[in-house]
């Protein structure tokens, strides 16, 4: 269903074995690795294997390795802990590129030749010095049946960004079966496999944030925000010095920004990231609305919150009543099993920040 960037060295050496069994989704941010594994238990899919390692600050900013002994050394450890082999893993959005366009109705290696020609048109790089992939979602091939073009979507990375995080893997002995945009693992984790409504995901992190928007089960539109949840952590600080770790992250998850009694300093305190958060929200959501060609676009019909921040209490109805739109907290299981069946082997609040990692572990099921 959705794009996948895939290695020069796979493309060049395929490895069906590899590529078609299950891997467990490992997603890097700037302060943790995250890995979920999944497999087929009976008739239901389950959850094997999950875990986390904190990386101290300065290891990965924005996307860009900045320490790699350290990287490798955490990547080595949760592979002895949780017997790793195969991988798919997520690349920063910031050194990626994702756009759509219209393609004839060709064979899959004319349509290859014919993205790669157009590459240039749609990114800063050259096409030589790039590695792209590109995939026509299935309700797309449906709604255009009979018609003459088709929508691929396409997702192109520098050669080099690929090649440091090939290098990187396989340095901590973990072999890469597959990479993609971040924004593409948290859609097919959060947003069910039949919805082919528009949906807005934001993924409200520790330091940044991402904004995707999904239509017929596609990611169409994905961006990075600078505001994330560590200036919530330093406005509470700030209200409350003698505060813990702990009572801090009470204090977001159970009081938050509502206005309750004896409340109120803290709430106005964290107003100012929550604002700028729904200000960018609203000004993409406004975007997709009202740019060139949009008339014929259906508006976003709900939006999912992800992402360790988006546990602060009172985000979510402030957020519905400010942007007009339904708001909730996004099920990070929704293509994995029915919470009603099953109950979760995570916390509701900590599974929101796996969602990267369970949708990559979910790749091998859209191959």
């Amino acid at each position: 269903m959705y794009t996948r960037i895939r290695t020069a060295l796979i493309r060049a050496f395929p490895v069906p074995q590899a590529v078609a069994m299950p891997a467990a989704g490992v997603d890097i941010s700037d302060h943790s690795v995250k890995v979920v594994s999944l497999t087929w238990q009976g008739m239901r899919l389950g959850v094997d294997r999950y875990g986390s390692r904190a990386l101290p600050d300065g290891v990965v900013e924005n996307g860009e390795i900045k320490d790699r002994g350290k990287l490798v050394a955490t990547l080595r450890s949760l592979k002895e802990t949780f017997q790793l082999h195969f991988v798919r893993a997520s690349l920063p959005e910031e050194r990626g590129y994702l756009f759509s366009m219209d393609v004839p109705c060709v064979s899959p290696e004319e349509l290859y030749g014919l993205v790669q020609f157009q590459l240039e048109d749609h990114i800063p790089i050259t096409a030589s010095d790039a590695i792209f992939d590109y995939h026509i979602p299935p309700h797309e091939k449906a709604v255009r049946a009979g018609e003459h073009t088709h929508i691929a979507v396409v997702s192109a990375f520098p050669k080099a960004t690929i090649t440091e995080y090939q290098t990187l893997f396989e340095e901590a002995g973990l072999v890469p079966v597959s990479f993609e945009i971040e924004a593409q693992a948290v859609a097919r984790a959060v947003v069910h496999k039949n919805d082919v409504r528009v949906v807005m995901i934001v993924d409200f992190g520790k330091t940044r944030s991402g904004i995707t928007i999904v239509e017929k089960g596609a990611v169409q539109f994905t961006t990075t925000i600078d505001v994330g949840g560590d200036s919530i952590t330093r406005a509470i600080h700030e209200a409350l010095p003698n505060a813990t770790d702990e009572e801090v992250v009470a204090i977001k998850n159970e009081r938050g920004i509502v206005r309750s009694a004896g409340n109120e300093k803290i709430a106005e305190s964290l107003m100012t990231t929550v604002s700028a958060l729904k200000d960018e929200m609203n000004r993409h959501a406004l975007y997709w609305h009202g740019h060139e060609g949009a008339a014929e676009r259906a508006h976003i019909a709900k939006i999912l919150m992800c992402g360790g921040s988006s546990n602060l209490a009172g985000l979510v109805p402030y957020l519905g009543a400010a942007l007009k739109i339904p708001v909730s907290h996004a099920n990070v299981w929704e293509n994995v099993f029915s919470v009603g069946a099953v109950v979760p082997p995570i916390v509701a609040s900590e599974s929101l920040g796996y969602a990267h990692a369970i949708g990559l572990a979910l790749e091998h099921l859209d191959s």
